[in-house]
Parts: C-alpha cells; structure tokens; sequence
C-alpha cells in the first residue's frame, strides 16, 4: 500500500483501519456501530455489500460478502450440492447461503489477536479483494441457480465445468 498507518496498541479495533482503507480505496462505506461496518464494491458482475463484524473477546474479524440475489426453497437441494463441490476446493473461505436474506454469502474470519496492526490492514485488503473475485467467479453460477436456470444435478454438473475463456 502507498500510505502509512500509525502504531496502534495491539487491543485496537481494527474497524478503525478499514475505515482508513475504504477512505484511501474510495470504498462505499457505512459503519453501523463500533464493531460493525459494510462496504460496497464493484465486482466484475455486480456490485457486493461486505458486512464486517469485529469481535473482541476472540480479537476476530468476520466478513460476509453477499450477493445481489436471492435462493429459493424450490432449490435448495441443489444449492446444497454446489456449496459442498465449491467449498471443498476453496482455499480461503466458504459459501453458504445466509438464512436472513437467503443471498449467496462468501465468509472469511480472521484471527488477529497476536497481528501487529500493520501488518494485519494488509491482510484484511487482501481478504476483502479475495472475497470480491470469489464472488465474481461464482457468480454466474449463482445467478442460474437463483432464476431456475439450474434446477437439476445433471445441469449444476454442466454449469460446474471449468471453462477457458469468457464469451
């Protein structure tokens, strides 16, 4: 990053910096309360809300990027389906379906209790922008599972298949 943050005590909310960040980035932002905040970001596909949820007793940052689409009852078993094969090759995070908004989520927490404050900014840019292309890959996806486009095993197979190119 091109700018510096001063050194906080290890206790500081690191909130405070995402703030700084957003600010820096030019990120749409809302902080709700003191350990709550959401960003807006564009993806490649659509525009993703990242709530971000900061918890002191496990000093761990929780974030939740979600979607701009809604999953139906009707097809959950496949949603199901999808979120195991796409979880089990994710590296950093998961997908679930958040039971609210019943929105595809992509979630990450991380544990930053012994992180100088320095170091971990860098990490939660990294996490935010990872959360984003996650959300950008899979989003087509998504997207047929929430239309009815994909409501059979057959079709989520079809639809899984990796692909080079884009059309």
């Amino acid at each position: 990053m091109n700018f510096s943050y001063e050194q906080l005590l290890d206790d500081h909310n690191p909130l405070d910096f995402v703030e700084e960040l957003a600010n820096h980035k030019s990120w749409y932002f809302k902080r709700l309360d003191n350990n709550t905040m959401t960003l807006q970001l564009a993806g490649q596909r659509s525009k993703f809300d990242i709530n971000l949820s900061w918890n002191d007793e496990f000093c761990a940052l929780k974030f939740n990027c979600l979607m701009d689409m809604k999953i139906n009852d009707a097809s959950r078993d496949v949603v199901a389906d999808f979120l195991l094969q796409t979880n089990e090759d994710l590296f950093l995070g998961h997908f679930i379906i958040d039971t609210p908004t019943s929105r595809p989520s992509f979630r990450y927490t991380m544990m930053l209790e012994h992180i100088p404050s320095a170091v971990s900014i860098e990490m939660i840019s990294d996490v935010v922008e990872t959360a984003v292309l996650e959300c950008d890959r899979f989003y087509n996806t998504f997207k047929m599972l929430s239309n009815g486009s994909i409501h059979s095993h057959e079709l989520l197979s079809a639809a899984m298949m990796e692909t080079l190119g884009e059309a």
